[in-house]
């Protein structure tokens, strides 16, 4: 989960039998993004300043017609967030891989597990400690 919530499917296969000598592969790794349940995250204290901002997604058409492309919005909470450089463009990275067309039905929990990365909530500490 974690290797895949930064880079492709396909490379997280490779990248995770080079380290494990495991073989794991794309198909699966997105299976497991997909059957996996992320907690969600609750701020337990006043939040003073936000940002919404949006991005592009493109989804996966039938053979023959054209792209269709979605916005999807992010919300920064500003000194709570691990990533405030630009969330769009932190979370976009892992939907924007050149080519890449995703099931309209996958979009919110690859954005959800992207989510989960860029806030160290996946993390080996927390695999280690479960």
């Amino acid at each position: 989960m974690l290797l895949s919530a930064n880079v492709s499917y396909e490379n997280t296969a490779q990248e995770l039998e080079i380290l494990t000598g495991l073989t794991v592969s794309h198909s699966t790794q997105q299976r497991l993004v997909q059957r996996y349940e992320f907690t969600e995250v609750r701020v337990n204290q006043e939040v003073e300043q936000l940002s919404v901002d949006g991005g592009k997604v493109r989804l996966r058409t039938p053979v023959g017609q054209g792209c269709e492309w979605r916005d999807y919005k992010a919300v920064n909470l500003h000194g709570l967030a691990v990533a405030v450089e630009s969330t769009v463009k932190q979370m976009g990275r892992r939907v924007k891989i050149s080519g890449a067309q995703w099931n309209k039905q996958n979009v919110s929990q690859v954005l959800f597990h992207r989510t989960a990365y860029l806030n160290a909530i996946l993390s080996t500490t927390n695999y280690l400690q479960n």
